[in-house]
């Protein structure tokens, strides 16, 4: 019984938290190398999921810049419907391996919850 009349000698110690904090130990579910770890994997996958359609839209960007530069054509929609179609070309042909790498990002994320927990 003392052990629970007992304060401990934290800094912003509730009361009401003493029972959870001695069943729990926080700070050994989720360290911060675990944490960049996991930041670091969802980041690359991030990167490789939207670099084909950023690359695609940078390229014909580029080469209607250049158009429009070369013929003195200055019309807006001239950028922009180039870009829809190819970025829609991009994602009917990419967008299977896009949703499988997404997939199976977040199937192995899942799945190693009771590994890291």
């Amino acid at each position: 019984m003392q052990e629970f009349m007992s304060r401990p000698k934290q800094k912003n110690y509730r009361p009401e938290t003493a029972p959870l904090r001695r069943l729990f130990h926080w700070e050994d579910f989720l360290n911060s190398d675990l944490a960049i770890q996991l930041f670091s994997q969802l980041m690359w996958t991030t990167a490789l999921v939207a670099a084909p359609l950023l690359a695609t839209t940078l390229v014909v960007g580029l080469l209607v810049s250049v158009f429009q530069a070369v013929t003195q054509i200055q019309e807006m929609s001239l950028t922009f419907i180039p870009k829809l179609l190819a970025t829609a070309i991009v994602l009917v042909t990419v967008g299977p391996w896009m949703l499988k790498r997404m997939v199976d990002y977040a199937t192995t994320l899942i799945t190693s919850i009771p590994q890291h927990f």
